[in-house]
């Protein structure tokens, strides 16, 4: 998340902030297996121009005047909003350590940081007498600001993890197959990330755009020629997105969002889908194999521990778009300018025998002592 900390701080004040979320890989003990997570989410990422595509051109058309929005809708091809995002790999020997080192991806497996993109607003240009007496008043077009995560999946090979309690050294083995299996877990993520800002987000400025490029509303005097544009947008727009009265749109759109991205978080804790299993090798013929001293710790993501791929994005996301599909947007989740502990991440239930993660974490990593 490269934002500059004055924009970060107004952001993070008035977006709902989805926070960390850690994936650990549980202590281990001789010979046993235990739950570790792929992915954490944490705070906020850098921008990324494909983000901000919209059906509607409008999106895009911020600075232009009503007709050049409308004309920009029709010259425009419609572009996929949700497209296929993409984790980045964080190489051996180091990649494991990086992965740590990220906000948020304290003991995880992988990390996604949780963006904090910038929400449509409803702003109403200033009202203007016709000469027949009648008021005139203008939605103005929006857009939502970009604001990607970052996404890291350790690469296969031997990694590097931090000194034993006892002083011994110790690695992380990822095969090919465990390192796959991460990378596709933190798209997952990263999935239900997009589909969660379309829905709460690209679709309403969407239907923003659209009313600012027709006519102007009207009414006989300026603030009820105000008060007809604002319902023209409210009428306009889907269930879950038409604000209650006494709250202000933007709050809600922000509220919604919440909602929807703790899809994303509910992957990890508490319905635990991402949950790798981990285990300690002991025999020395393996770790000669690997060149590691037989005194070495050894530690190895179990691929197929997961429930990677059981779980498609747009469905998760779209059934709690649903869900939440009453007027008034049902109910206040993900409250603008606080944060939750804890995150999203590749990382469910145990598999195999050994030690379960903690009801409310993933699983951990051996102790970083």
């Amino acid at each position: 998340m490269t934002e500059r900390k004055a924009a970060q701080a107004e952001r993070s004040a008035a977006d709902p902030a989805v926070r960390p979320a850690q994936h650990s890989a549980h202590g281990s003990t001789p010979q046993s297996v235990t739950s570790a997570p792929l992915s954490a989410f944490s705070g906020r990422g850098a921008e990324r121009a494909a983000f901000a595509l919209q059906r509607f051109a409008g999106n895009r058309a911020v600075a232009a005047s009503m007709s050049e929005i409308g004309r920009t809708a029709e010259s425009r091809p419609t572009l996929d909003v949700v497209g296929s995002p993409t984790s980045t790999v964080a190489a051996a020997p180091d990649g494991h350590e990086r992965i740590l080192a990220t906000e948020g991806g304290f003991r995880a497996a992988g990390v996604t940081t949780l963006p904090a993109p910038g929400a449509p607003d409803l702003v109403v240009g200033t009202a203007s007498q016709q000469p027949g007496g009648q008021w005139q008043a203008s939605i103005q077009p929006t857009s939502v600001t970009p604001d990607p995560p970052i996404s890291l999946y350790p690469g296969q090979g031997l990694h590097r993890m931090s000194v034993g309690p006892v002083g011994q050294a110790r690695h992380r083995d990822v095969t090919p197959a465990a390192s796959d299996e991460i990378r596709r877990g933190e798209e997952e993520h990263l999935l239900d990330l997009e589909w969660a800002r379309h829905f709460a987000y690209d679709t309403t400025a969407d239907t923003i755009n659209t009313v600012a490029a027709g006519p102007p509303a009207t009414g006989a005097t300026a603030d009820e020629a105000r008060q007809a544009a604002c319902q023209a947008v409210r009428s306009a727009l889907p269930l879950q997105a038409r604000w209650p009265d006494g709250t202000a749109p933007i709050m809600h759109w922000r509220r919604l969002y919440g909602q929807l991205v703790a899809v994303t978080r509910e992957r990890d804790t508490p319905n635990r889908w991402h949950s790798m299993s981990t285990q300690l090798v002991i025999d020395p013929a393996e770790k000669r194999g690997l060149n590691i001293p037989a005194e070495d710790d050894l530690y190895r993501y179990i691929a197929g521990s997961t429930q990677v791929g059981q779980h498609a994005s747009e469905a998760q996301v779209r059934g709690r778009y649903d869900s939440l599909g009453t007027a008034g947007g049902g109910g206040a989740a993900g409250a603008p300018g606080g944060s939750s502990p804890g995150g999203v991440g590749t990382g469910s239930g145990t598999a195999g025998v050994g030690p379960t993660a903690p009801p409310t974490s993933s699983a951990r990593e051996p102790p970083r002592e």
